[in-house]
């Protein structure tokens, strides 16, 4: 998770690794940039979760893309932006869904993420490595 400061709402925000994408790269290879820019980690492998989000159509054209990946290891290829101040926590999934459930996660993107890999595990649209890692 990764903790930072939101000041449109005046309050601390625990999120998944999420953020804007230049439009020259593929939606992995942002997701990609992010986790390594913002939690210090690549992956061996990646599954979408959502193929493409409209975050606020009545006022933006925004898509966003979800990810999830395991196979995690240390990655200090892409500096973080100096003017972020992050925090990382790693959690288990099963405390992220109570951190979600409790409402101490309101990011909605974050919350698209979690539930939407709690659905596919729960019904075996995850492969069998990953849905052990995250029941685990």
């Amino acid at each position: 998770m990764i903790g930072q400061q939101r000041f449109p709402f005046g309050r601390y925000s625990w999120e998944l690794p999420e953020g804007g994408g230049s439009p020259l790269l593929t939606p992995l290879e942002g997701v990609q940039r992010e986790l390594s820019e913002e939690a210090g980690l690549k992956a061996e492998h990646w599954l979408e979760l959502v193929g493409e989000m409209h975050m606020s159509n009545s006022v933006t054209d925004e898509r966003a893309y979800a990810f999830i990946a395991w196979g995690l290891s240390a990655d200090d290829s892409h500096a973080r932006d100096s003017s972020e101040e992050l925090s990382v926590r790693r959690v288990s999934f099963a405390d992220a869904l109570k951190m979600a459930d409790s409402g101490e996660i309101t990011d909605a993107f974050t919350l698209v993420m979690l539930y939407k890999a709690d659905h596919l595990l729960r019904t075996g649209g995850l492969p069998p490595e990953l849905a052990k890692l995250m029941q685990g």
